[in-house]
């Protein structure tokens, strides 16, 4: 015999946002969106997660305004009878008109057809810097100019794979990364931050 139970369990907005609090936030890392921001370079996290997220983890070790945009899961918050309720809807792919061209990628987001938007509005001297692990950011990446543009991929995470299935891990502009502080110094000797 199956027995089903039903428990209630509420959390608060406020818990979730100290519990983000909490999150690991490399010192690197806040160096990297400070030294960007310092150098006027626009900043563009593009994830899979959603909007209160990072924008709450950002402020809270203090580097929000250091962020351009955030392109996510749009996340609200709204009440019913005195209780908040976040909502987190797909960034695409709710309604026709929204969805993305891609086939590739997951329904919600096309990190390519983003990164092809961001380019478009960038100063055209100017260079693009992706940071990413993933499957999805294999698509963004295909997207860049490889001569002039950077990629920093995560040691041991989906994204190294597929650029060594296409041999791009062979391309000058293509990086491997284990840690925040190794992401600093590569940084720093390709001559995208001052040290």
């Amino acid at each position: 015999m199956l027995k089903t139970m039903s428990v209630e369990h509420s959390i608060s907005i406020q818990q979730i946002r100290d519990t983000l609090g909490t999150c690991p936030f490399d010192p690197h890392m806040i160096k990297i969106l400070n030294e960007l921001h310092k150098d006027q370079g626009a900043i563009h996290i593009i994830s899979d997660a959603n909007t209160m997220f990072i924008e709450t983890i950002l402020e809270h070790n203090g580097v929000g305004e250091c962020v351009t945009s955030i392109i996510s899961n749009p996340a609200k918050l709204t009440k019913e009878n005195e209780v908040e309720y976040l909502h987190i809807t797909k960034l695409c792919g709710e309604v026709e008109e929204s969805k993305h061209g891609c086939t590739t990628c997951p329904i919600n987001m096309c990190k390519g057809e983003i990164v092809d938007k961001l380019v478009k509005e960038k100063d055209p001297n100017g260079i693009t810097v992706y940071v990413g692990d993933g499957g999805n950011d294999y698509c963004a990446v295909r997207r860049l100019d490889l001569n002039y543009d950077f990629v920093f991929a995560r040691k041991g995470f989906v994204l190294e794979k597929k650029l060594k299935n296409d041999h791009l891990l062979d391309n000058d502009h293509v990086f491997l990364w284990n840690d925040w502080k190794e992401l600093y110094q590569l940084f720093v000797s390709n001559g995208l931050i001052n040290s």
